[in-house]
């Protein structure tokens, strides 16, 4: 299965993790950091079952790496402390960002100069020292990690938006392999731009048709067109297109995506975007959603 792509929250994970590892270093007087087998430092009479270990890495995804594999041997063994009721620091737990991280789909590469790749974002690990910090970087609930890589992709979606060409379309849409194929297509001409729906799944009709969406589109110059013969329904903007504007369709899409159809999280998106007349395929990686695969 294709990687998620450019997931802020995993990266934030990741960087909680380097926080948390980094005052677990100190505490501990660690040589090693960022990972190290916290357990074995506090207690090393104390481990969990190397059974259980061997079911929990065997059942990893094949495509898990020794990061992965480490760590999650680490957890257990940390928990094996806590479960002993072995005397811990007063510190947070220092692999729970990575277990919710790899939960969420995510794995990690570290290259030989310290940078660090997760979701195809990469950026520099830096010192112990410059991670700590007393606040937390990210929650760790997925439902509000879900929501912050919604904010993200509703700023780069509008980015998009104001850029986006006349002639093209761009479709946003769940992937085959996840059900069937349910999305936004944005359509730009010399008149307007627009953003259509199919209207079958009621949901839908009642987000891009709601008061609060109806209000946001017509105080920045947009309306709500019922194409019945289509079986769709599109809101548009008339040209000439604001930023304003494309942020507030930006946002009734995102709204349609996340209520209408119900999809949790921008990683079981894709989008493809092509240009009309000639039918050529137009690349938009900032827009930070897989691209749809040719069959």
């Amino acid at each position: 299965m294709e990687r998620a792509r450019r997931r802020q929250s995993q990266v934030l994970l990741m960087q909680e993790f380097l926080r948390r590892s980094s005052w677990w270093a100190v505490e501990l007087e660690s040589e090693e950091w960022p990972f190290f087998d916290v357990a074995r430092l506090v207690d090393p009479q104390v481990r969990a079952d190397e059974e259980m270990i061997r079911e929990v890495t065997e059942d990893l995804d094949s495509g898990m790496g020794w990061y992965e594999r480490r760590i999650c041997a680490w957890a257990l063994h940390f928990e094996a402390l806590r479960d002993a009721g072995v005397a811990l620091p007063d510190l947070p737990h220092p692999f729970e960002p990575l277990i919710v991280m790899f939960e969420r789909g995510s794995e990690i590469s570290v290259d030989g100069g310290g940078i660090i790749d997760i979701d195809f974002l990469g950026f520099r690990r830096g010192r112990a020292r410059d991670h700590l910090t007393d606040k937390q970087l990210v929650p760790l609930e997925v439902d509000l990690l879900d929501a912050l890589d919604w904010d993200i992709v509703l700023g780069r979606l509008t980015k998009i938006l104001v850029g986006l060409k006349v002639g093209s379309e761009l479709a946003i849409t769940q992937p085959v392999e996840q059900g069937e194929r349910r999305g936004i297509r944005f359509i730009r001409s010399d008149e307007e731009l627009i953003a259509e729906a199919k209207a079958g799944d009621l949901h839908v009709e009642e987000v891009l048709g709601s008061a609060e969406n109806e209000r946001l589109m017509t105080s920045t110059g947009g309306h709500l067109l019922k194409d019945e013969g289509a079986d769709r329904r599109r809101i548009a903007v008339v040209a000439p297109v604001s930023a304003e504007q494309c942020h507030a369709l930006a946002g009734v899409a995102i709204a349609a995506l996340r209520e209408g159809f119900g999809i949790a999280s921008p990683a079981l998106l894709n989008y493809k975007a092509w240009q009309q007349v000639s039918g050529e395929d137009i690349d938009l990686p900032d827009l930070g959603i897989r691209r749809q695969s040719a069959h």
